[in-house]
């Protein structure tokens, strides 16, 4: 998928971010700042969209256009959308076989289901809050910022009072 070329651009860069650091820096720590530096010289990259439409939790015939507050996505807490990942290389081709990967920085915000194709994953709903879903082939990491509010009214919960004498009317 990388040329040699490319591993040894992004290798020397790594090796020269830290040609001036004080002490030696761990192998791992070098491989991981060449691995970053690998995306940007290759210029692949993960393209990250919400579907135009939020879908109700087990409803999909109830939906409404995917709304953006502050860059967001935002769902009610009783919502669910498809976030899709298209790999495309620096010139714009789609790449194959890549594993990526999901993970929700708060899944009792956002839970991640994972499509079986890799490419897609549902993103649903929990808790009111704020979180990040991260999409990752291992080379590349893209993010999606999500808002989760509370819901509608589902239902009321009646509680009674102690019963107390009315006051005496005035004369």
């Amino acid at each position: 998928m990388y040329s040699f070329r490319e591993r040894r651009t992004a290798l020397d860069a790594a090796v020269a971010l830290f040609a001036d650091a004080t002490g030696v820096p761990a192998a791992e720590t070098v491989l991981t700042y060449a691995t970053v530096f690998l995306g940007w010289v290759s210029g692949a990259r993960l393209q990250v969209r919400a579907d135009a439409l939020t879908y109700r939790q087990g409803n999909p015939s109830i939906s409404h256009a995917t709304q953006y507050i502050g860059g967001k996505v935002q769902l009610a807490d009783n919502e669910q959308v498809t976030i899709s990942v298209d790999p495309v290389d620096s010139k714009g081709f789609d790449v194959t076989g890549d594993t990526i990967t999901y993970t929700s920085a708060d899944p009792s915000v956002i839970a991640v289901q994972p499509a079986s194709d890799g490419l897609s994953v549902l993103c649903v709903a929990g808790n009111p809050g704020s979180t990040t879903v991260t999409i990752s082939d291992g080379t590349i990491t893209g993010t999606e910022a999500f808002d989760v509010t509370a819901g509608p009214v589902a239902s009321f919960k009646i509680t009674e009072g102690t019963p107390e004498p009315q006051p005496v009317p005035a004369p």
